[in-house]
């Protein structure tokens, strides 16, 4: 091996076909440096000391650049990097301008301070990985990566600061995992990803700051996954962006702060979002464009939003396993186009402005369920005959919209708590395979059926009022015991009974029309007059 040690004046060339050791080389002013090994390493030894601001170009053409332990390496101008394999990484106070790392096999580089990256050409055709460390500062870059399919990892990691990696033209393979290690408090922790091909995310800790991954506009797919067995640990605001690439992040062991999730990026049509999540799943935003699916799994809280919209163009899939759903259109804008599937043991709601809001077959809510449409002429309804809906507590089914708004359950195998409905002049009805409680705060303006497999009863004091005819059909009883208020005729069809009206008055209550008794008439108790 070749010793290289000199103090260094003006522009220095040292080439050697032998491996070469670099020591005590110091220097000044606005010189360059090029040190090459043709044949073997570069080793970069104690006293490298290169403070001229002229750029340093150190070089292994067939073998490795390194550095040794307790050496630590300073250089203040633009350093270009380049070997079969690089491990710059034995010195934790390493101090370097804008570093380019090029090299046919593994990278390994460290800095104490802020890494400036000036480029990363990876071309390995082999497994491999890249490691890039700021000991105690932040990566930046202001040139391009590239990193190719072989790589079995890209791993970024600012300890105490942020990575913040926003060119367009980088170019990491989506076989690639990128793990993100930045854990800076509070601002100085938001943490950026920008990518040019589909992006595979690997294991990710941002703890104080933001996390955006952004696959550009004109990307391929552009999808944004989770490589198997790793997770996202992040407490701030978390946003994703495609182009028309799917986002899928699934994996168990996941924690996001706000979601904001976007795979449009000026693509209407969207793409498929997939998320899973330990703690509480809320989201800020999201949009899936017009045929872009929504599925969200929470294993230990809620699934919840804090932001101004949610936009899903296909089904949504929502299951909070134990806990609750609460994305409430109430102060927020949500259309959710397709049906909608839930499943949580927690008190749920949703609410939507896009003018329908369908129910799929299978949700299941142990607790309460409201489902509230606020868009004009709106229809909250089930997915068919078939469906099945399964609430414990009580059904809220609030229509709010203007005209001919109304609510149909047709669902031969549904069944219901308790049922309140909010409706226009539109023609309502409800199925319910067990018995049916009608509680108060109903108010509808067209024709409503309630039918129940079994019996059909009423509480609660504030009552119900109903605008138009209305129909109550029981394959056992019907007993009212709390006031409704029917413009409309009352029509009643207890199949067994009996019939009970006593509570009402057909004055106070039935706007003085008489109730027709289409049932069993031997029991039948009509109202008072």
């Amino acid at each position: 091996m070749a010793l290289v040690r000199r103090r260094l004046f003006g522009s220095v060339t040292v080439t050697d076909p032998k491996s070469l050791l670099l020591t005590n080389a110091i220097n000044t002013g606005t010189g360059t440096v090029t040190v090459t090994a043709t044949t073997g390493s570069l080793t970069l030894g104690s006293g490298v000391t290169l403070l001229s601001t002229g750029n340093v170009s150190l070089a292994a053409t067939a073998g490795t650049v390194t550095d040794t332990a307790a050496s630590p390496v300073a250089i203040a101008g633009n350093v270009a990097i380049s070997g079969t394999s690089i491990a710059v990484n034995n010195n934790t106070a390493n101090s370097m301008g804008a570093v380019s790392l090029t090299s046919s096999g593994a990278i390994a580089y460290t800095e104490g301070q802020t890494v400036n990256i000036g480029l990363i050409s990876a071309t390995s055709t082999a497994a491999a990985a890249v490691n890039i460390q700021s000991v105690s500062g932040n990566i930046i870059q202001t040139g391009t990566i590239t990193i190719p399919a072989a790589y079995t990892a890209a791993n970024f990691s600012a300890p105490t600061g942020a990575v913040t990696l926003t060119n367009v033209g980088n170019a990491i393979a989506s076989a690639v995992p990128v793990g993100i290690t930045a854990n800076g408090a509070g601002a100085s922790g938001n943490t950026s990803l920008t990518n040019s091909n589909s992006l595979l995310l690997g294991n990710v800790q941002v703890v104080g700051g933001t996390f955006t991954v952004t696959t550009v506009p004109g990307a391929s797919a552009g999808s944004i996954t989770q490589a198997t067995g790793t997770s996202i640990f992040e407490y701030g605001a978390a946003s994703f962006n495609t182009k028309g690439g799917a986002v899928t992040l699934f994996n168990s062991g996941n924690n996001f702060g706000g979601l904001t999730i976007n795979t449009t990026n000026t693509a209407a049509a969207g793409a498929n979002v997939k998320v899973r999540e330990t703690g509480t799943n809320n989201y800020t935003a999201l949009n899936t464009g017009t045929g872009g699916t929504f599925t969200a799994t929470d294993d230990t809280g809620n699934i919840t939003e804090s932001g101004t919209n949610m936009t899903v163009g296909g089904t949504s899939t929502l299951t909070a396993t134990v806990g609750a759903i609460t994305l409430n259109a109430a102060s927020n804008t949500n259309v959710f186009t397709g049906a909608v599937f839930l499943s949580a043991p927690g008190n749920s709601s949703i609410g939507d402005t896009g003018g329908r809001i369908i129910l799929a077959d299978g949700t299941t809510v142990t607790g309460n369920l409201t489902v509230a449409e606020t868009g004009a002429v709106g229809l909250i309804t089930d997915s068919g005959s078939l469906s099945t809906i399964t609430v414990g507590g009580t059904f809220a089914a609030l229509n709010s919209g203007s005209g001919a708004s109304n609510v149909v359950f047709s669902g031969i195998n549904s069944t219901f708590g308790a049922v309140q409905i909010k409706a226009g002049t539109g023609t309502s009805s409800l199925l319910d395979n067990g018995p049916l409680l009608l509680v108060q705060g109903s108010i509808v303006g067209g024709p409503l059926t309630l039918t129940s497999a079994t019996n059909i009863t009423s509480s609660g004091p504030g009552g119900s009022t109903f605008a138009s005819t209305v129909n109550l059909v029981a394959s056992g009883s019907i007993v009212i015991s709390s006031p409704v208020y029917i413009t409309g005729v009352l029509t009643v069809d207890a199949i067994a009974g009996p019939t009970n009206l006593s509570f009402l008055s057909t004055v106070a209550n039935l706007n003085g029309l008489t109730v027709v008794n289409a049932g069993n008439a031997s029991n039948y108790t009509k109202p008072s007059p």
